[in-house]
């Protein structure tokens, strides 16, 4: 009878020690579940920064394309502007064209000049 209480006590200690066993298997997988959900929202959070950037990124490109739509609106009325009056007036546009060479030229001269006596 001795031998059967040493059993029993055996298996209760066995099974107290498998609960012990249990419970630490349970709380690494507690553990791993919530390091995961940690992992996934990371990845979330850094994926939503991303998209964020991307769409800041976007609307500047947008807001850029806009404006040189505008630009160039501009100068092609400016151009019009300018082509009439030279039809208009070819004599003076054509004095007008000569003269800004002109100064193009002496500003061009006057600075290349000055880099060489450096």
């Amino acid at each position: 009878m001795a031998k059967k209480k040493e059993k029993a006590e055996t298996v209760t200690e066995k099974e107290d020690t498998k609960d012990e066993g249990t419970e630490k298997i349970e709380v690494k997988i507690e553990d791993t579940r919530e390091a995961r959900r940690r992992r996934v929202r990371r990845k979330i959070k850094d994926s939503v920064e991303r998209i964020r950037e991307e769409l800041k990124t976007l609307s500047k490109d947008a807001e850029v394309e806009e404006k040189l739509e505008e630009v160039k609106e501009e100068l092609k009325s400016r151009a019009k502007d300018v082509e009439s009056s030279t039809r208009e007036h070819p004599m003076e546009a054509a004095g007008t064209f000569l003269l800004t060479g002109i100064v193009i030229g002496l500003i061009i001269g006057i600075m290349a000049g000055k880099k060489n006596d450096r």
